[in-house]
């Protein structure tokens, strides 16, 4: 898709005598304070289909951090934990 779009606007350019914008999401990082970042993504959208990738974007990572906590709490657990197997942590850190 990513290719489709960057074609289409090379083509618009073209056509309009412009610069083509790019097409390939990135990242700003931004450290608004000590313990603060924030990160904006910025990605070429359909305006229509904007509200619901944004919600998809923001809950997909929500489930990451999520996971990614979860896992981390278990990993402490069963550390601290001394009848824990370590076959049962291998497991839980998959």
């Amino acid at each position: 898709m990513a290719q489709l779009l960057s074609k289409s606007m090379r083509k618009l350019a073209v056509q309009h005598s412009l610069d083509a914008p790019t097409v390939d999401p990135r990242v700003h990082v931004q450290f608004s304070g000590a313990d603060d970042v924030n990160l904006i993504l910025r990605v070429p959208v359909p305006s229509q289909k904007r509200g619901r990738l944004e919600q998809e974007i923001l809950r997909k990572y929500l489930q990451y951090i999520n996971q990614k906590h979860h896992l981390e709490r278990t990993k402490t657990e069963d550390t601290s934990d001394d009848n824990t197997s370590s076959s049962c942590r291998e497991r839980l850190l998959v």
